[in-house]
């Protein structure tokens, strides 16, 4: 069983951005108002005050009822709360989609025995193509310090997130 892993706080702006600046489904997943029509210092400030008004609420849901929604709940829950040493690969999902699709490439071949004429090793190189992102991209990786620029918004998303950041340090900290 494989993982692919992301920073908690960048993974978070993610979501948040997807559903609250892409409006994706219609916004139904957003965490406060929609931003998309909003300047980019306007999107920081409705992110700072959810994170201070409704960051705190959605997580106590999350603890009341175990998972709530796999785009903002914490990554250690997934797969029934396995220890990050029970997967037989962890990745992380950061660097440039040429990494990304070796990590993926790597896990195929030597946890599953692939080979590249396996037509499933195909289908993993078009979900992951090495020269750009598949599906919907945040540009999450380069706003990290634009929305995180007040250190106590982002202490707070760490202090959230922080069994996550403990379960998966090792694999955090290396790349």
């Amino acid at each position: 069983m494989g993982i692919f892993l992301r920073d908690p706080a960048e993974r978070f702006l993610s979501a948040w951005l997807s559903k609250c600046d892409a409006w994706e489904y219609g916004g139904i997943d957003c965490l406060g108002p929609r931003v998309s029509d909003l300047p980019l210092d306007k999107k920081v400030e409705m992110f700072e005050k959810m994170v201070v008004e409704l960051l705190p609420k959605y997580m106590a849901r999350v603890q009341a009822l175990g998972e709530y929604n796999a785009h903002y709940d914490p990554q250690h829950i997934f797969c029934g709360g396995k220890r990050i040493e029970e997967y037989d690969f962890v990745g992380k999902l950061s660097g440039s989609p040429a990494h990304i699709q070796q990590q993926v490439v790597n896990m195929l071949r030597r946890d599953a025995g692939m080979t590249d004429s396996d037509p499933l090793m195909d289908l993993s190189r078009d979900l992951f193509p090495s020269k750009s992102t598949a599906g919907h991209g945040t540009g999450s990786t380069n706003l990290v310090k634009q929305f995180f620029r007040n250190r106590t918004i982002y202490e707070k998303v760490v202090k959230v997130f922080a069994e996550d950041y403990r379960w998966a340090s090792s694999v955090l900290k290396a790349q």
